[in-house]
């Protein structure tokens, strides 16, 4: 079986990251899928308590293999709300139909992707 990669968009929530990565990380398909983590950078690269936040949160994705392969890219500044990368991965994974898109404010029920 083949299943969609799951692309999961993070800024600086660290409490609601781990939580959707382990909702994720329970899941009965998570071992055999491939984890794309996107990580919005800062609004302000002088605020030092939000830049504390990001780090945290990037630092939570990289602490263990939550799927099959978990792939963090990392944004310097933020992005807004239009990512370019997920544009250039869909064009670049061509045998690819379908991407699952999550943000860090939902938790998955364990069957969520069963099927």
């Amino acid at each position: 079986m083949t299943t969609a990669p799951i692309i999961l968009f993070v800024y600086n929530r660290p409490y609601h990251t781990e939580r959707v990565l382990e909702s994720l990380e329970q899941n009965f398909l998570s071992y055999k899928s491939d984890l794309i983590v996107f990580s919005d950078g800062p609004k302000d690269m002088e605020d030092h308590d939000e830049m504390n936040k990001i780090n945290a949160v990037r630092k939570i994705i990289r602490s263990k293999n939550w799927c099959r392969t978990v792939q963090l890219i990392c944004a310097e500044k933020m992005l807004e709300q239009k990512n370019p990368n997920v544009m250039e991965y869909k064009k670049s994974s061509k045998n690819t139909k379908k991407l699952l898109l999550f943000k860090t404010t939902l938790f998955l029920a364990i069957t969520f992707y069963s099927i």
